[in-house]
């Protein structure tokens, strides 16, 4: 006895169904995918930290590509072979992209448009003073005016504008410094040139609170990037005030 086969309509109601659960998962199929370049993303941009954190350890210096005469988008090349094992792209097929003054590296992501929304990742801990030396130009033992203070920041400071007030522990001197970059120790390096001090001494040993008049919302002038979209707020950090040597 033959079987009878589908009815025509039967196939179009099969076809219809087949149509309307395939319908119904695209959506999160196309979300899955979404999710799963983000998460390539965000490993890749830990992947590129590290390895910068890396250099930037063992060189002693802060990893400035522009300065060595690439692009931001070439930042890779200072990294493959000895910290990295090779150049990486994003999920959307763009090069990621590092910006020195903002410290992040950060993907353009779906829409490759840097000024909008990017996924970035910073590399250094926020802007805040880490060391600091005072020199006693004079040699007098106490702070003169035209004495200098070098300070050191965790992130480059010729991006943000004034450095804010300074407190000194031994005694009730709060001014506002204008800092220069360093002309010798590179652009994370602070130097503040000392006004009339009045009665305070200032000697090695002393604590000194720098407060950070800046937000991370300075411009990525390495390309004129758009500010990125999160700020850190100022931070007051004390460190020790050690004489030249």
């Amino acid at each position: 006895m033959l079987r009878k086969g589908f009815t025509l309509i039967e196939l179009l109601i099969v076809i219809t169904i087949i149509a309307i659960l395939a319908g119904a998962a695209i959506p999160y199929v196309q979300d899955y995918i979404e999710d799963a370049r983000l998460a390539k993303a965000r490993a890749d941009l830990g992947e590129l930290r590290n390895a910068i954190i890396r250099y930037e350890t063992e060189r002693g210096k802060m990893f400035d590509p522009v300065a060595e005469g690439l692009t931001v988008q070439e930042f890779q090349k200072l990294l493959v072979g000895p910290y990295l094992q090779g150049a990486l792209s994003d999920p959307w097929g763009s090069p990621y992209y590092f910006s020195h003054d903002a410290s992040m590296v950060f993907s353009a992501a779906e829409d490759r448009d840097i000024d909008t929304n990017i996924i970035a990742l910073d590399v250094r801990p926020p802007m805040a003073p880490v060391r600091a030396w005072w020199l006693d130009v004079d040699k007098d033992g106490s702070a003169n005016a035209g004495d200098y203070i070098d300070v050191k920041f965790t992130r480059p400071i010729g991006a943000f504008g004034a450095i804010g007030d300074w407190v000194l522990s031994a005694g009730a001197w709060d001014t506002t410094l204008v800092p220069v970059v360093h002309p010798l120790k590179g652009d994370n390096w602070a130097r503040f040139t000392l006004a009339d001090t009045g009665t305070l001494e200032v000697k090695a040993g002393y604590d000194i609170t720098v407060a950070v008049a800046v937000t991370d919302t300075a411009a990525l002038n390495d390309a004129g990037f758009a500010a990125p979209p999160t700020a850190q707020g100022s931070l007051q950090t004390p460190v020790i005030i050690k004489a030249a040597q």
